[in-house]
């Protein structure tokens, strides 16, 4: 009806109600019509005097109900909506809105309850199994929500709610392919739906699907303009592309809208490191510092990944913050499954150790490059070995040496996490090794269910997860100095030399390269620093400028990131008085020609706030002498550790004052620097860096330790691996 009849109908009922005070239907169609009229109150007030008339009147206990709902009122709904089943134990509509009001007040219990009555009584109520679908959810009890929206879908067969709520829970159970396919089913029913647009969005983003990825978005911005989130995860597909350009565009775009939107100010100031953008990071840095400390304060999630906190701060009390504030959401989803693996007394018995190594990348991938060495070396008469991947097949050969040299290659991609953990705690591993820490494609929600008894993390993620469910970090004592345990989740595991394993195997391609054929000049000095530009800061970079200022035939050779990190940096050194053309740029090679790349480089630069870590241990292995600044936190101190492990702590710098003045000592003495080189040379196949059997070895026995630890019934603690003569 509208506004005029509602009216009329109005008029007529309070004749009725003149004539006949007692009648209930009369007031109950009054407080009906004042609600259509947007008058709650006074509806309430009509309802109330129906049950005056009859108690026994349950439509208008569930009319009154439905209004507390509306505003947010779900204590008082509650009240009415019990009171119709009270009086209707079969209103299976009360049951239901009673379900849907204890579940806005977070007490899934009582909602998944009040659901199951309803169901009880009509079993083809798409809606109560939706929402205990939800409610279930809640609980973290997600195959149970499965099987609840999936008998709604099997009811209503277009409910594009459950298809898109179905769809979030494969995904954040790692299902991609199911997730993937209710979002579809979603799209097809409702293709204007920006949620489900959004969410399908990321899931492209994990499979590296960038161009759906970016229809996604750019599609849910057609319909709605003025949505921020669409237009960050499309700063994040563009910057993937290598076009930072759009991808600040886009980001920028997402705080006109949402000007507070805390992530976004956080990717941002990741574009601008890869863009070496160094002005426009210092001012939005102090910002970011401030939403940090804000959300840190109240307890939630810090804006900023612990991974750009490494890269902008070396004091590790403010990494460990960050990187703890992420962990809390995977521990909480862990903890509602409300799943406990326990290990039998028979296991600690035994022999030999299940080692499980969990890990996206085992595949063409930098990590991969320096451990391929490890699984095949582990000693078989006292250890196990076992590979879980969460990562795609990329048919390289790098995955493939690994599948070879363990004892069972796993495919985990496709299981949840839980079942992905019951089949880690089924092969009964005592120690799980989790290689990615806080890094893309991570499942620490695998290792939050605590599927082995020893958990630790290594290699992938270089600093404290912030986890209560990694109970170790493969390290050194250069690295993670005793006096930083405080700001370690995990206990210390020290190797008696460096953290990071190098595979002594590692081919250099046969390319017999000249400085000429890489577009050097002949007569140049050659300086290098192959570590990503996100790397690069404004303090290196003055000082590289400064050494390329002091030799005058000195080239810079550059890692080819992206076009504007490569404009940013030639304006950069023009900006120091260095000329632009100093700046040469390397594109991208396999691992092997790089190798034989840079041994045409003079000498290495590593960068400051951010190691090169593989990119450190390539120069050395290719023979070119690596210039480092010593730091504050695990990632500024790792070319220390390297250095120090193939004998060469005379090129470990602590001030960039030192570190300027060797590097130029170095290009202008080349006697000097030759008898650096030959010691490189002499110590790369003698001292413990690249020795990949001794690393292993003094591996095995920090497992051992670990395991005798757990084995007497004690607690994590310091760890130190001590080599014995042999």
């Amino acid at each position: 009806m509208d506004q005029g009849e509602l009216k009329n109908a109005v008029l007529s009922y309070h004749k009725t109600v003149e004539l006949k005070p007692d009648c209930a239907e009369a007031y109950f169609y009054l407080g009906s019509i004042y609600n259509e009229l947007n008058e709650p109150d006074t509806s309430i007030a009509f309802y109330e005097k129906v049950l005056q008339i009859d108690p026994g009147f349950y439509e208008a206990c569930y009319n009154m109900g439905n209004i507390y709902y509306s505003r947010d009122d779900p204590e008082k709904a509650i009240q009415c909506y019990q009171r119709a089943i009270d009086i209707k134990p079969d209103f299976y509509e009360a049951l239901h809105n009673l379900g849907v009001s204890y579940q806005y007040l977070e007490n899934a219990d009582l909602a998944i309850a009040a659901f199951k009555k309803t169901l009880q009584i009509k079993p083809d109520y798409a809606e109560a199994y939706y929402n205990m679908g939800n409610a279930l959810h809640a609980k973290g009890l997600d195959h149970e929500a499965i099987f609840s929206y999936q008998q709604a879908i099997g009811i209503k067969t277009d409910y594009v709610a459950a298809y898109h709520n179905l769809g979030k829970i494969f995904y954040g159970l790692g299902m991609q392919n199911q997730s993937m396919s209710c979002y579809k089913k979603a799209v097809k029913l409702k293709p204007d739906h920006t949620d489900v647009l959004y969410d399908m969005g990321l899931l492209y983003w994990d499979q590296y699907q960038l161009d759906n990825m970016i229809a996604c978005y750019e599609k849910a911005l057609m319909i709605k303009p003025d949505l921020p989130h669409p237009y960050l995860n499309l700063a994040i597909a563009y910057k993937l592309r290598g076009d930072i350009d759009k991808a600040v565009s886009c980001c920028r775009k997402a705080l006109r809208i949402q000007p507070d939107f805390a992530e976004a100010k956080a990717y941002l100031v990741q574009l601008y490191q890869h863009a070496c953008e160094w002005k426009k990071i210092e001012k939005l840095s102090v910002i970011l510092d401030k939403l940090n400390e804000k959300a840190l304060k109240n307890g939630l999630k810090a804006p900023e990944c612990p991974m750009l906190s490494l890269r902008r701060h070396d004091d590790p009390c403010i990494n460990y913050a960050v990187a703890k504030s992420w962990c809390c959401d995977i521990s909480k989803c862990a903890e509602k499954q409300k799943t406990v693996f326990l290990s039998g007394n028979e296991r600690l018995q035994r022999s030999k150790l299940t080692i499980g190594y969990l890990s996206s990348d085992f595949k063409n991938h930098a990590v991969t490059h320096l451990s391929l060495g490890l699984y095949g070396l582990h000693n078989r008469d006292e250890f196990k070995i076992l590979c879980y991947s969460c990562g795609k097949d990329d048919g390289s050969y790098y995955r493939e040496r690994i599948r070879e040299k363990c004892d069972e290659f796993i495919d985990l991609t496709g299981l949840s996490n839980l079942d992905a953990a019951k089949r880690i705690n089924k092969d009964k591993v005592d120690i799980l090794v989790d290689m990615m820490g806080h890094t893309k494609g991570n499942r620490l929600g695998i290792s939050a269910l605590r599927p082995a008894p020893v958990q630790v993390g290594y290699l992938g993620f270089l600093g404290t997860t912030g986890a209560d469910f990694i109970d170790y970090i493969i390290t050194d004592k250069i690295v993670t100095p005793v006096n930083h345990s405080p700001y370690y989740s995990e206990s210390f595991a020290y190797l008696p030399h460096c953290y990071q394993i190098n595979d002594c195997n590692l081919k250099i391609a046969g390319n017999n390269f000249k400085k000429t054929d890489l577009g050097l000049p002949d007569n140049s000095f050659v300086f290098c620093s192959f570590n990503q530009p996100y790397k690069i800061d404004s303090l290196i970079f003055t000082g590289w400028m400064n050494i390329l200022r002091q030799v005058p035939n000195g080239i810079l050779w550059l890692l080819r990131q992206n076009k504007t990190a490569e404009n940013n940096l030639r304006r950069g050194a023009e900006a120091r008085g260095i000329s632009p053309e100093r700046l040469v740029f390397a594109g991208a090679l396999s691992i092997e020609e790089h190798l034989a790349r840079v041994k045409v480089a003079d000498l290495a630069l590593d960068t400051r706030t951010y190691n090169g870590g593989a990119t450190t241990s390539n120069a050395l292995w290719a023979g070119v002498p690596v210039i480092t600044l010593k730091g504050n936190h695990f990632v500024s101190r790792m070319s220390s550790s390297s250095l120090t492990a193939i004998g060469l702590p005379e090129l470990i710098t602590t001030n960039l004052e030192e570190y300027e003045s060797l590097a130029v000592s170095l290009a202008r003495n080349q006697d000097k620097l030759n008898a650096i080189r030959r010691k490189l040379a002499e110590n790369r196949l003698t001292e413990p860096l690249f020795d990949t059997p001794r690393f292993v070895k003094n591996l095995e026995t920090a497992f051992k330790k670990m395991w005798n630890i757990f084995a007497a019934g004690q607690r994590p603690r310091i760890i130190e691996v001590v080599e014995t003569a042999s």
